[in-house]
């Protein structure tokens, strides 16, 4: 018997614009005020124009940024110490833009908003994630999260995202924000199934507040409607429902008995099933 996972997140993530912020404005002054030209013969561009803004300081001579005069995201250039993130009013272009940092969530911790994550990191559906590129490895997960415009297959433009590792049948403490359910995503880079470059990692769904357990009918919304530690599956009945993980090797069922998964799934070599 085949039994089929259905699941609402895989390659493309949808991004509800949670980046805020207007002022890009940089922190600093003149490296030394007083210190000599480095060449005193050579004259300034026009010595005597007025600054566009007084009041306003100066940029910080030690940042250049790829993308100026907006910051970049990889690495973090152009805020200061305010975070660089996507500009939620200007998705469809990947504009970015400098946000305030009130707090210091990492991937895969829970967040209220974008400032609740820290530089580096965005608020997307409750959970920060981290900003990477083929150049920037993430630092506990995988760099293949593409965004998406919401309701479209459009992706933002220049934006990876990284998933996050956690652990598959773990009902609390699974590495994700609480509620939040831990999957195995099936990765196919090239989109050749069966290639060598496929494999299977994990990341954070975001589940019911409450229910979900074994039995529930997942049809709505695939394993976001099943608890941490169960997956939405489809094992021949007339709906999807949700099933508890396990490993294969001395894994353990509250009802059921685990269950090997055609195709097999395995995360860091460990094989897991379900309880059917």
């Amino acid at each position: 018997m085949k039994t089929e996972i259905l699941r609402s997140l895989a390659f493309a993530i949808i991004l509800v614009g949670c980046a805020t912020g207007t002022n890009n404005s940089l922190p600093g002054g003149d490296a030394d005020p007083t210190a000599a030209d480095a060449d005193p013969t050579i004259p300034d561009a026009n010595p005597n124009a007025p600054d566009a803004d007084p009041s306003a300081p100066d940029a910080n001579p030690g940042e250049v940024c790829v993308s100026a005069p907006s910051c970049d995201l990889i690495p973090q250039c152009g805020c200061g110490d305010r975070a660089c993130d996507l500009d939620g009013t200007n998705l469809a272009t990947g504009a970015t833009t400098c946000r305030d940092v009130n707090g210091t969530g990492g991937n895969g911790e829970a967040c209220a908003g974008g400032t609740s994550c820290q530089a580096g990191y965005f608020c997307l559906s409750g959970m920060c994630r981290e900003f990477c590129s083929p150049q920037n490895a993430c630092s506990n997960g995988d760099c293949v999260v593409t965004l998406v415009l919401s309701g479209t297959t459009t992706p933002v433009p220049g934006v990876i995202a990284c998933t996050q590792n956690c652990t598959l049948e773990a009902q609390t403490n699974n590495g994700c924000p609480a509620t939040f359910g831990c999957h195995a995503i099936n990765q196919d880079p090239d989109g050749i199934a069966g290639n060598a470059d496929d494999f299977t990692n994990t990341d954070c769904i975001g589940g019911p507040a409450t229910g979900g357990g074994n039995d529930t009918d997942c049809t709505a919304n695939g394993s976001a409607d099943c608890s941490p530690g169960f997956e939405c599956v489809n094992i021949g009945g007339p709906n999807p429902v949700c099933k508890q993980y396990c490993t294969i090797a001395g894994g353990s069922c509250t009802t059921g008995t685990c269950s090997g998964l055609n195709p097999a799934i395995s995360v860091n070599n460990v094989e897991y099933g379900l309880c059917i």
